[in-house]
């Protein structure tokens, strides 16, 4: 790899070595002045060789530094393909795989959850090594979501972690796991862009305990508080007790996005539009304030359009629709 980009290089070494005499060149005649270096190393252009009006500006694509510019451009390219992409874009174009024939048009929608600080919390010391907490509610949440969400669990972490979500899905509720080497470097860190999920992004959600792995497409994130367990320094006994019975995060987000997959997969709303319904709020309390409200007054959700009446309730619509696909 490292021999293609030197090779390369090394192709437009000779236009750039030709650009940047014209440069000069058109640089020098320029000059008001006595003598310089700069006239005794280059021939001062002619009529003929004099750029037309506005096309010899320094950086204009047609005039005197334009071959210069081409080079430059070539070299920035080649590096960054050739010693900078492999290090910083998804190794994968599609990290999840394609989506059945039969299930297009009537999937479900996507839920994509960090592990790290999101289900579980690492800590490490010398005497006990790596340790992991698991987040209070994290079994009920997966499970309590499964049927309704294809859920994929993407870590920060390499695949080293594969054993440590093993044995947080004991109910088999996780049917994609992701690592590090599907992330892309941007801006000085690593981050989730979900352009290689190839899920359809008006139907994926993703939950995150950190606004800046969002800089991609933060319309489709939740960000939650990180989990701290009650051992995490550093902490008091009274934080440390605070934590460990007040931690509920994931179990209050549970009504909300069993709304949302009803939403996104019963009437075929984006699920980014009902989240900036959201921006800048305590989610749960929010929708628990709306689902109050629509309860005093009687109101339902409304029906999809045309849907016929039925006694079933939207679980349960959800399961048959997929069961006739």
């Amino acid at each position: 790899m490292l021999l293609r980009a030197l090779r390369r290089l090394g192709s437009v070494r000779g236009g750039a070595t030709a650009a940047v005499g014209v440069g000069l060149s058109a640089y020098c005649a320029s000059r008001a002045g006595p003598p310089s270096l700069c006239d005794a190393s280059s021939p001062k252009p002619g009529a003929a060789d004099a750029p037309a009006s506005g096309a010899g500006a320094p950086g204009a694509g047609g005039g005197a530094l334009g071959p210069l510019g081409a080079a430059v451009t070539t070299a920035k390219e080649t590096v960054h393909e050739y010693l900078i992409a492999p290090f910083t874009e998804s190794r994968q174009k599609d990290l999840l795989p394609p989506l059945p024939t039969r299930l297009r048009g009537k999937e479900l929608p996507t839920l994509v959850i960090a592990l790290d600080d999101v289900l579980i919390h690492s800590t490490w010391d010398r005497q006990y090594g790596w340790r992991y907490v698991k987040r209070p509610g994290a079994d009920e949440f997966l499970r309590a979501l499964a049927p309704y969400y294809e859920i994929v669990v993407w870590t920060e972490q390499f695949s080293l972690m594969d054993t440590v979500i093993v044995a947080l899905d004991k109910h088999h509720a996780i049917r994609h796991r992701l690592y590090k080497d599907g992330m892309v470097y941007r801006n000085g860190r690593y981050v989730k862009d979900l352009a290689h999920v190839n899920r359809d992004l008006a139907k994926t959600v993703v939950i995150d305990c950190s606004a800046a792995n969002a800089t991609q497409q933060p319309e489709n994130y939740i960000i939650i508080p990180p989990y701290a367990p009650a051992d995490a320094p550093p902490a008091t006994p009274a934080d440390a007790a605070a934590r460990a019975a007040a931690d509920e995060t994931l179990l209050r987000h549970v009504p909300f996005l069993l709304n949302l997959a009803r939403l996104a997969y019963l009437t075929g709303v984006d699920v980014r539009e009902e989240l900036k319904r959201y921006a800048g709020e305590d989610i749960p309390a929010k929708f628990g304030e709306e689902l109050e409200r629509l309860q005093k007054g009687g109101k339902r959700a409304a029906q999809p359009s045309g849907a016929p009446a039925s006694t079933m309730t939207v679980w349960q619509r959800m399961r048959s629709s997929r069961a006739s696909s």
